[in-house]
């Protein structure tokens, strides 16, 4: 047998079992990654607190701490439980949440208040409780089965707290984007994101060979089966209502190029995403020239 042979690969490290069941599995890749994160995050409280006091010091480092611990549990808590998820999952929203941190703990703290039994928790206090109890969430919560099983209640959830939002919430700077419930208060446009992917991913995985393979025509232009468009044109209407009432038309294309980036994920299909493009954009259109319409109606019965 001619040429050198390779040289044998080192055999996995095993951790020792715990718990019965459960075999620990080293995670590397997402070790070092969170490292990474971890040190971004350490440079960026420095630089906020360089450029707020002047000082080259952590800048609130007791939240600093707070979340990187919270990362470090989360990540230990999947080696002990030995998962084989994606590596990369846990860094990447460990490091855009970490920034949303320094992001909150920029502003000035009584923009947002909550109040828990005797303690006012200021904006960045808040923003690392929701940090801290989604990471939880994500490490207690080990199958997404029950998520893909009740989406059309998810979405019909996410829609109803559109429509709470649209009757019930506070006009700020103009756009209604706020739902106060109690001593609770915020937007149900950010958890409408989270439902809308589950959602979507839930029924483009479940029909995902119906889209693909049979086709609709329309002249020259091949649609999935019209039966199948329904939930597609669900998300375009969704869209446009929120530019229409909401006038918030960042979160209108946050929600469609999600919705366009999870089809042709699915489906492969790039004349989906151009032919969606072209109706958000027309139907944008459209309605700021009929809000324009109706406006100048309205002024002018009001002025007779």
């Amino acid at each position: 047998m001619s040429g050198t042979s390779r040289p044998a690969s080192p055999p996995a490290i095993e951790l020792p079992r715990i718990l019965g069941d459960i075999h620990p599995r080293p995670r590397w890749t997402e070790a070092r990654l969170l490292a990474i994160a971890g040190v971004a995050l350490v440079v960026g409280s420095v630089s906020l607190s360089a450029g707020l006091t002047g000082r080259l010091a952590l800048y609130a480092p007791q939240g600093l701490t707070v979340y990187l611990l919270a990362l470090a549990g989360a990540h230990v808590a999947q080696v002990l439980a030995g998962r084989r998820s994606d590596e990369v999952l846990l860094p990447v929203v460990g490091l855009l949440g970490g920034i949303s941190l320094l992001l909150m703990q920029r502003l000035p703290q009584d923009l947002q208040t909550l109040e828990v039994g005797d303690t006012t928790l200021g904006l960045g206090e808040v923003q690392l409780v929701w940090l801290v109890l989604a990471i939880a969430i994500a490490i207690v919560v080990r199958s997404d089965s029950w998520l893909r099983r009740y989406k059309y209640t998810w979405a019909a959830a996410g829609i109803g707290l559109l429509l709470l939002t649209f009757v019930f919430g506070t006009d700020v700077a103009g756009q209604r984007l706020t739902l106060r419930i109690g001593p609770l208060s915020g937007q149900p446009s950010e958890l409408l994101k989270v439902i809308l992917v589950v959602f979507l991913a839930g029924y483009l995985s479940e029909n995902r060979p119906l889209l693909i393979e049979q086709d609709t025509r329309i002249g020259p232009i091949r649609l999935p089966p019209l039966p199948y468009l329904a939930p597609m044109v669900a998300m375009w209407a969704i869209a446009l209502g929120i530019v229409v009432v909401q006038r918030d038309l960042g979160a209108a294309l946050l929600f469609f190029a999600v919705f366009l980036a999870l089809v042709y994920a699915a489906t492969g299909r790039l004349s989906l995403v151009v032919i969606g493009t072209i109706l958000f954009f027309a139907g944008s259109a459209l309605a700021s020239v009929v809000l324009i319409g109706l406006a100048g109606l309205f002024t002018s019965i009001t002025t007779l």
